[in-house]
């Protein structure tokens, strides 16, 4: 199930919304919600675990609430919450602010004039979350750990190490079999790893920096399809 919540006071907003989410999502198991406001959204969710959700939708200027969207997702990254956020708003003024709670996109209102893009965003949430069903899931499941946690795979020996936002561990696989599991925001960079690209923060020819300090070295023969890669993936997320 892929989970979706929108925090949006506009009516109209809401409505357009709601009508794209709901055609794209005709053939998928997908649930949606709004809430007009965080509070309300923190009183329907009480104490379960935000990652419960696989995307917020935010608009930023909320009437009738305390805090606007950008608080609200800075609030959500540090309350441990790893998935997705989308801006869907009409200020310009806080794109900067809002790539700081690591969104993958900050999209300009109405939605109808940016469809393409509202769609494109959604099919990356989805595509990074939704497949729990492999092989790989499935040993990940045992340690309650899902693709959308890990930052990397690294091989030792004959298992695989996994680092992901809530613990460390190993599984019996091979780093090939990942790549035919894996989600297509992860990527090949060595024949010892494996990582997630929404956890590098910066990359040259050769190296690459994750968000937890550590540096991977980009093996030369994955080098050109790592670009490659990553250079799309990066034109997917910030166009």
């Amino acid at each position: 199930m892929f989970n979706i919540i929108l925090i949006e006071d506009c009516k109209e907003d809401i409505i357009n919304a709601e009508f794209i989410i709901n055609e794209w999502a005709y053939d998928k198991e997908v649930t949606f919600h709004n809430f007009a406001t965080p509070e309300l959204f923190k009183e329907y969710q009480k104490d379960k675990d935000f990652n419960q959700i696989n995307l917020f939708i935010l608009d930023i200027d909320l009437k009738g609430s305390s805090t606007n969207g950008i608080s609200f997702a800075k609030h959500l990254r540090t309350s441990g919450y790893q998935n997705d956020i989308l801006f869907l708003t009409a200020f310009k003024n806080f794109v900067f602010e809002g790539y700081d709670s690591r969104a993958i996109n900050y999209l300009l209102k109405p939605v109808s004039n940016c469809k393409d893009k509202f769609i494109s965003c959604i099919n990356y949430s989805y595509g990074s979350n939704i497949d729990n069903t492999s092989p790989c899931a499935k040993m990940m499941a045992k340690h309650n750990v899902t693709f959308s946690d890990v930052i990397y795979f690294k091989a030792n020996s004959h298992y695989i190490d996994v680092l992901s936002t809530k613990k460390e561990f190993s599984i019996i696989t091979t780093l090939g079999e990942i790549s035919e599991q894996m989600p297509s925001n992860f990527v090949r960079i060595h024949k010892s790893a494996i990582v997630n690209m929404r956890h590098i923060i910066r990359c040259n020819k050769t190296r690459i920096l994750m968000d937890n300090d550590e540096h991977f070295k980009i093996g030369r023969a994955y080098k050109d399809d790592f670009h490659e890669v990553y250079g799309n993936y990066i034109t997917s997320v910030y166009n």
